[in-house]
Parts: C-alpha cells; sequence; structure tokens
C-alpha cells in the first residue's frame, strides 16, 4: 500500500528531524496507524458487498455492516475513558478498527 511508504518515509523523517521523544513523532506515529488500520476497514466495506453479488444473504450482510461501521466509528469517542487522542485512545481506537474489519472479513 503507498499509504504504508509514505507513513514510514514520514516517520523516517520526523526521527531523523526530531526524534523519538518529540510530539511531531507522537502525532506521525498515531495518525498513520490510524489511517492504515481506517483503510483497511474502508477496503473491507468496499470488497464485501462486490464479494457478495448475486447471493440471497448480501442485503443482510451489508445492513449488518452499516450497523458495524457505526459502532466502530463511534465506540472510540463514547466508550473509552481516556482522553481522546492519547496513547492509550489511539492503542484502543486500532485494536477496535482492525477487530471491526475482521468480523466483516467473517460475515463474507
Amino acid at each position: 500500500m503507498l499509504s504504508a511508504v509514505a507513513v514510514s518515509v514520514a516517520l523516517a523523517y520526523v526521527l531523523q528531524k526530531w526524534g523519538a521523544d518529540r510530539d511531531h513523532y507522537f502525532n506521525v506515529f498515531w495518525g498513520g496507524e490510524l489511517l492504515l488500520d481506517l483503510q483497511l476497514f474502508l477496503l473491507m466495506i468496499t470488497l464485501t458487498p462486490r464479494a457478495l453479488e448475486g447471493n440471497p444473504l448480501r442485503s443482510t450482510v451489508v445492513r449488518m455492516m452499516g450497523v458495524i461501521v457505526l459502532v466502530v466509528l463511534l465506540v472510540p469517542f463514547v466508550a473509552f475513558e481516556s482522553r481522546v487522542f492519547t496513547t492509550k485512545w489511539n492503542d484502543s481506537t486500532s485494536q477496535l478498527l482492525n477487530f471491526g474489519a475482521a468480523v466483516m472479513n467473517l460475515a463474507r
């Protein structure tokens, strides 16, 4: 994925320019992680209906995916007790996006 390469290049640049103990590295690392996880999640959303073309369960799966999308995108802001965009929040959100993509993969 081109995004993964871009995130890696950005991390290398930030690490070389400011070092790992700066806020810049934190923002690029977690921003890149959440961007890549969100892309995986959105990829599952777009590919699943295509994989189910002609299947009678397609409409049910698409509705279930809609519910999963809403839950996964709202839960980080509602359920996680840590402050938004801290390490704990970012880690929990990343895990939730990966879990949501895995559940959608099982639904296929």
